[in-house]
């Protein structure tokens, strides 16, 4: 940067020391290079008018030490440490919290109606919200009969899963049906079931007997009836709720049957493998079985078939229709009792 006469201001605080000696050598004033002698003082607190210094409010007697005081720059500071202000906060922080806590247990939250006793229920979110409870949403549990906290989301389990099929000189009554992702299926039909654990896959056989009517039936609305099922509780689903909910589903899939085709006399064996999360159910009726093939080359058999000598009497005592042998119904109890199925449900990361 270069000082030259062009970029001289009034207002600058003046040149270096050796051009103010060159000033004096030319004969020019100080003046010249510095501001004003009015600026000076209207800076400073001046009258510009009268050139007179305009006193403070201390000085003129308008305003009281202490209020000077209270102008200060650190006014409201204790001087207390910084470490203790956090704590101090970081404790009120928490006491809001508990009293919001405590609060909440006593504001019923919005949309939701008495219903019984301390129960509140709202049709919209389809849940119970208890007063005085954990301030947790609430499903009714059908199976012990009282109530349990909503599951909103299921867990996502770090496992792959690959499915498929084959059948070689197999009966030709037989059908199968594979849903690799049942949560997606849920979606279509209208049955959202994002509370269970995932991944969630449905396989499932049916052995058709005397026709394919009823194997074409449960191959058509099983699944159907296990969705019903899954989004109907919305609750945890461990191995007491699986295990129940399959031997629901089948008592139904064959009441509806019978109720639907009155006039067929076929039947129907059926083995159904449900996976949720970590856990696998399986539920089978007739002379299904169902084998668990580990990693290490060794297996489990999860639903044991009828042994051959059996077969020829027993085979068909449990299935699904009526059941007719060589032309005549099977004596083997009710419906009810015929279609309830073997269930096992194994945890497969153990």
């Amino acid at each position: 940067v270069f000082w030259t006469e062009t970029q001289r201001s009034r207002r600058s605080l003046g040149p270096p020391l050796a051009f103010a000696q060159a000033a004096r050598v030319r004969g020019e004033s100080m003046a010249d290079f510095g501001p004003r002698a009015n600026e000076v003082r209207a800076g400073l607190g001046a009258d510009p008018s009268s050139g007179k210094l305009v006193e403070t409010q201390v000085q003129s007697g308008r305003s009281s030490r202490s209020e000077k005081e209270a102008d200060k720059q650190n006014k409201g500071f204790s001087g207390t440490p910084l470490w203790k202000i956090q704590e101090k906060l970081k404790k009120a922080s928490e006491d809001a919290t508990r009293l919001a806590a405590a609060s909440a247990h006593l504001q019923v939250p919005d949309g939701f109606t008495p219903y019984e006793g301390a129960l509140y229920w709202s049709e919209k979110r389809q849940c119970f919200w208890r007063m005085g409870g954990s301030g947790n949403f609430l499903v009714h549990d059908p199976l012990t009969g009282g109530f349990v906290d909503l599951c909103e989301e299921g867990a996502s389990v770090d496992m792959t899963l690959w499915t498929g099929a084959a059948c070689q000189d197999g009966p030709k009554h037989a059908k199968h049906v594979i849903i690799r992702d049942l949560c997606k299926a849920s979606l279509a039909l209208r049955m959202p079931i994002t509370h269970v654990d995932r991944p969630c896959a449905m396989l499932a056989l049916y052995q058709g007997r005397g026709g394919v009517a009823c194997a074409d039936f449960c191959a058509k609305h099983m699944h159907e009836k296990v969705l019903q099922k899954l989004s109907a509780y919305r609750g945890y689903w461990d191995e007491a709720h699986l295990a129940a909910a399959m031997r629901e589903v089948f008592l139904a899939i064959n009441t509806e049957y019978l109720e639907k085709h009155a006039a067929v006399g076929d039947s129907c064996a059926a083995a159904v493998a449900l996976i949720m999360g970590s856990r696998l159910a399986v539920a089978s009726v007739g002379n299904l079985a169902a084998v668990l093939s580990l990693r290490g080359g060794g297996g489990s058999e999860l639903i044991l078939p009828l042994a051959e000598e059996q077969a020829k009497d027993f085979a068909w005592c449990t299935f699904f229709g009526r059941g007719e042998q060589d032309g005549a119904p099977a004596a083997c109890g009710s419906a009810a009792s015929r279609a309830a199925p073997q269930v096992s449900v194994v945890e497969l990361n153990r």
